[in-house]
């Protein structure tokens, strides 16, 4: 459906902002200025931004400097949503989406290693992309959606 992608990250943002704070990290976001619609679902959308800012977080446990930013690119048709990190980076980028595949410890409440899967399979089923890579200081991940006509 066509979705109102500022409303979603307003709304994610509203809701890893507790953590945020609690985790002493910078968001580095500036919200879209002009509604810009792509396809997708809100709720689910929500979720996979939610499960990607809190993966940055958890990246940057150990970091002095946490820094997480978050902006949003047009190319065309397609709406590009950037999420980077000042954590440890990926240490197997290529396997990432795998399901259970994890970096951290396994437990109720560190992780399984299905939330980027299930990320992935949520973005793949808009239509969309979800991709990732390291950068100087940390990961970045890429949600890719197509704008809604």
């Amino acid at each position: 459906e066509r979705v109102e992608l500022a409303i979603v990250v307003a709304d994610a943002v509203r809701l890893a902002g507790p953590r945020l704070r609690d985790e002493n990290v910078t968001l580095d976001h500036a919200p879209l200025d002009a509604p810009l619609l792509v396809m997708g679902g809100p709720v689910r959308l929500q979720q996979v931004l939610v499960n990607l800012m809190s993966n940055g977080i958890d990246a940057m446990a150990e970091t002095a400097d946490k820094v997480l930013s978050l902006w949003v690119e047009e190319s065309g048709d397609v709406v590009r949503i950037f999420l980077r990190d000042t954590g440890t980076g990926l240490a197997d980028p290529d396997r990432v989406f795998e399901p259970f595949y994890t970096t951290k410890d396994v437990g109720a409440s560190k992780g399984l290693g299905l939330g980027l899967s299930i990320s992935y399979g949520i973005i793949g089923g808009f239509g969309g992309q979800l991709s990732c890579g390291n950068w100087e200081q940390g990961a970045e991940f890429c949600v890719e959606l197509w704008k809604a006509n």
